[in-house]
């Protein structure tokens, strides 16, 4: 298993237990949707607890989005938000998807207010 944050797939994931109807119980058997939802957790974008069921799956109960994930995805929700901030960041010599979370938000953030001419 390779350990890369995929933030694309972070967002898809978040966007699913947005508006997914089932948020207290997740199956995923995809060692690469694992590493991401590990690195939700670690981030502070999830909150969950997890039950191994075997042959690879593995359940994740009570998942909450927490409020930096809220944030983030308030602010990434909109694929075009997504793609100025990284125009932005690239503006400024920054690979958006390299950067650490808080600062991709911050980059989001500043698009969106430049978007609104505040």
């Amino acid at each position: 298993m390779t350990q890369i944050r995929d933030v694309e797939r972070i967002r898809e994931i978040l966007l699913e237990i947005k508006y997914g109807e089932e948020v207290l119980m997740r199956e995923v058997s995809d060692s690469h949707d694992h590493y991401q939802y590990y690195l939700m957790k670690d981030s502070g974008l999830l909150e969950y607890d997890i039950k191994g069921i075997g042959d690879g799956l593995t359940c994740y109960l009570n998942v909450r989005i927490t409020s930096f994930g809220h944030d983030f995805i308030d602010t990434f929700e909109n694929k075009s938000n997504f793609k100025g901030a990284k125009e932005l960041a690239k503006d400024k010599g920054q690979e958006l998807l390299k950067l650490p979370l808080e600062m991709m938000v911050d980059f989001g953030k500043l698009y969106i207010k430049q978007q609104l001419g505040l």
